[in-house]
């Protein structure tokens, strides 16, 4: 695997859902881990909690999608 390859399963990855009862953000937080990427955090409370305690969020611009070829 080239360097490049070594520092992408390596970047800061956070996954969430739109409320803790969602079971997405793991599933996909696990798929991460079997697929190698070993820095991940699942956000379990979801943006409904972020949001309610009044955590700053970015709207009205579309999240940035990244494509990651293993």
């Amino acid at each position: 695997m080239a360097e490049k390859d070594f520092e992408t399963l390596s970047k800061k990855i956070i996954v969430y859902c739109a409320s803790p009862v969602c079971d997405t953000s793991p599933t996909v937080a696990r798929e991460l881990a079997d697929r190698g990427f070993d820095n991940i955090h699942d956000y379990e409370a979801g943006m409904s909690d972020w949001r309610e305690a009044g955590h700053p969020v970015d709207s009205g611009h579309p999240a940035r999608e990244t494509e990651v070829t293993i």
